[in-house]
């Protein structure tokens, strides 16, 4: 099958919106598009009070809140889409390359360049705390489920097959091992296990290896995935988790493995551009794999829609690489990265039947809708 993007772009919709935004207006979206046709507003805005180019910007979501976190800069952004407005604290550590999760009203901030330290914060309470991890680590990726928070990689100097994990109901910290020791894997969370795809294995070389925790079981499996490569990006959409592009030596890799929590069945499709880097979220029914690349990257956006298993693309306001992406309720934020910044991508799945509202600072651009096709 042949992989088409027949993207309409609804200009004047979006010359609305921008008017809506400058009146501070909620806005009721224009009527139903012909059948097949899916609209997401794509809207930017940037993180008040930094310099543009600051790039160390790590995305996640806590309390229904988008939360920025600059470890470079000891800065964490709190941006709550209800009502548009931001918040700022900030923590004294340096942590460059840190790896940042969520749970509940709790961010996590943990390692750098190099460092142990973990800066806890309660969106709660407004309070931040320290604590260690088990050793100096940097780039880490977190994920978070079952009442615990993990952390796990190494980075671009070692590999490591440490997991720490943290357990909200006491406080403790302790770790676990994974199959086989590396660093840029994607990590992610769905259905109550933790998944560890991929990876640089060093001496081993690139791995194709998932290893999967059972939070609910505590018990450990292994998957593989088609391709080995590393530097990919990892969401769940559903019942659907979904480990998208990466590298292999030289050749970039388009290929995304797709899990079925409800069978334990594996399938793949692939994404327009092949690509290591990108950033990926679920956003209501859709999976939106964003930017990636060699150089300045790309601007593009793989969207891919689990009710209807068509894929389309839409594009970011910049190029970039190395982005974050995280999800609010019907809107999903890319952040960060190389050449793009302290500006924000803001992609809105309109609720059918209401209005939209646009928080202070977002300027909208059109309503993207898309019509789909098959890809295979």
């Amino acid at each position: 099958m042949r992989r088409a993007d027949n993207r309409r772009t609804g200009v004047r919709y979006g010359t609305i919106l921008v008017a809506a935004w400058a009146l501070g207006l909620a806005l009721t979206l224009p009527a139903p598009q012909p059948a097949g046709a899916v609209e997401i507003v794509h809207s930017t805005m940037t993180i008040p009070g930094v310099v543009p180019d600051s790039w160390d910007w790590k995305a996640t979501s806590a309390a229904g809140k988008a939360v920025f976190v600059n470890g470079s800069e000891g800065l964490l952004k709190v941006f709550d889409p209800g009502d548009g407005s931001w918040f700022t604290t900030t923590f004294p550590e340096m942590l460059q390359d840190p790896g940042v999760a969520s749970l509940g009203n709790l961010v996590f901030i943990a390692g750098g360049r190099w460092t142990d330290i973990v800066k806890i914060y309660d969106l709660s309470t407004d309070t931040w705390s320290t604590d260690h991890l088990s050793d100096t680590r940097i780039e880490l990726s977190g994920a978070a489920a079952g009442g615990k928070v993990f952390f796990a990689g190494g980075g671009s100097i070692y590999v490591n097959n440490v997991v720490e994990v943290y357990d909200t109901s006491n406080g403790v910290w302790s770790t676990m091992t994974l199959s086989i020791a590396r660093s840029d894997f994607a990590v992610v969370a769905a259905g109550g296990r933790v998944f560890f795809a991929g990876g640089n294995a060093g001496s081993l070389g690139k791995s194709n290896v998932v290893d999967i925790y059972d939070t609910a079981t505590d018990t450990w499996s292994t998957a593989t995935l088609s391709q080995r490569r590393f530097h990919l990006a990892a969401a769940s959409v559903g019942n659907l988790v979904f480990f998208a592009g990466g590298v292999f030596g030289t050749t970039f890799i388009d290929v995304v493995d797709v899990y079925d929590l409800n069978t334990g069945t594996w399938a793949t499709t692939t994404l327009s551009l092949a690509r290591p880097g990108p950033a990926a979220t679920g956003l209501d029914d859709l999976l939106l794999v964003g930017a990636g690349g060699s150089g300045h990257g790309t601007d593009l956006v793989d969207v891919y829609d689990v009710t209807t298993s068509l894929w389309s693309t839409t594009t970011l306001s910049t190029e970039g690489v190395w982005l974050s992406a995280a999800s609010v309720g019907n809107q999903a934020f890319f952040v960060g990265g190389l050449y793009h910044g302290s500006l924000v991508d803001v992609y809105t799945v309109p609720e059918p039947g209401t209005g939209l509202l646009l928080g202070a600072g977002i300027l909208a651009g059109p309503v993207l809708s898309r019509r789909r096709r098959k890809r295979g």
